[in-house]
């Protein structure tokens, strides 16, 4: 199961690579500071994006439309990590929305005393959101909204709990969401 999922993110990260490399190559260079495209931002938050309940972010904008980021955090059991990339149809915009595919951390049980249940599960999740620049320098303020694909091993032990009475389990939300703020380097 890992080789398999070891060769699936091997191609996600092949495509996104080679994308971006055939799509940087469309833009012509030049030394005009506002028409500079490439950017560098990290940034501190809370959500998927961020690897977990609270963690760091960094975002690659090698084309003014696109970004590649990949994020670390806690997520109550531990740590957990995302990847994926990001597309920004108006990044003029002082309000830019966005939408994004993200691999990594997105379900967790996690029970205070009853570590043989506690696991972090990974899979696909997708997500829309904006971000509000505050500076020229294209900092900004993210608010998104995720649908996490849980894969079918969290929806069994998830399953198997509820069905134990003496564990009380946090509700199970079809969206999570995501708030964070993030610098360019």
């Amino acid at each position: 199961n890992h080789s398999i999922m070891k060769k699936i993110i091997a191609t996600i990260l092949f495509m996104l690579n080679s994308f971006l490399i055939a799509a940087n190559a469309q833009n012509p260079v030049t030394t005009n500071e506002k028409q500079k495209t490439t950017k560098i931002l990290g940034g501190v938050g809370l959500g998927i994006d961020y690897g977990g309940i609270f963690g760091i972010r960094a975002e690659y904008q090698p084309i003014k439309n696109m970004g590649v980021l990949g994020g670390l955090g806690y997520n109550l059991n531990g740590f957990g990590f995302n990847f994926g990339a990001a597309y920004y149809p108006f990044p003029e915009w002082k309000v830019q929305p966005y939408v994004m595919a993200l691999y990594g951390y997105n379900s967790v049980i996690a029970i205070s005393g009853m570590t043989e249940y506690n696991k972090t599960y990974y899979g696909f999740s997708t997500g829309i959101g904006f971000a509000v620049r505050t500076k020229d320098k294209g900092n900004k303020l993210v608010f998104e909204l995720f649908k996490p694909f849980r894969n079918q091993q969290f929806k069994d032990d998830y399953d198997d709990l509820k069905k134990k009475t003496s564990i009380k389990l946090n509700q199970l939300y079809l969206f999570t969401f995501s708030v964070g703020y993030n610098w360019v380097w």
